[in-house]
């Protein structure tokens, strides 16, 4: 039996040294395809230099274009539906009109808008006028107040000459005193 042992280990044991061989040779191999095995598994990308222009990007298709979502449109004004002009299933293009909606509402309420927007004016145009107005009386009481105030120093001065006048007998008198 020990000798049966004994080639039972040894075959273990080229069992393992083949296994490490083929190992390190798998392993190898990888390391050494791995870029290529790697460039296979990428997408294929071309550069490109920009350019002046614009992009453009057409996309084409065919099918049945589905709503993910409903999407409700609320206005403040309540607006009464006059007609609508398509029916589920049908094709809409862009522009289409899909439905109509009664819009004297708004038109009144429009026109009742533009009309407090004229009476705005007017009294902005006005209130314009006025200060102008007021501006003019201002300017015309400043320059009326400013010629008060020169006849008032001229006023002055003549009393002031006229008061020397009278003192002067009356400092010459003084002076002989002394």
């Amino acid at each position: 039996m020990p000798y049966s042992q004994d080639v039972k280990d040894i075959k273990n044991r080229n069992v393992i040294k083949k296994s490490i061989c083929i190992f390190i040779i798998v392993m190898f191999l990888l390391t050494f395809f791995s870029n290529t095995i790697n460039n296979f598994m990428l997408p294929r990308v071309q550069a490109v230099s920009a350019k002046n222009g614009t992009l453009a990007e057409e996309l084409r298709g065919s099918g049945i274009v589905e709503a993910k979502e409903v999407f409700n449109s609320y206005i403040k004004n309540s607006l009464t539906v006059e007609d609508i002009r398509v029916n589920t299933g049908d094709t809409v293009k862009k522009g289409q009109v899909i439905m109509v909606l009664n819009k004297k509402k708004l038109e009144k309420l429009l026109q009742d808008e533009l009309t407090i927007l004229e009476q705005k004016k007017l009294a902005l145009q006005k209130l314009q006028e006025t200060s102008a107005f007021q501006a003019k009386t201002d300017t015309f009481s400043i320059n009326e107040a400013e010629r008060q105030i020169a006849d008032t120093k001229d006023d002055l001065e003549t009393k002031k000459e006229k008061f020397r006048e009278r003192e002067r007998p009356f400092q010459n008198r003084c002076r002989n005193r002394s």
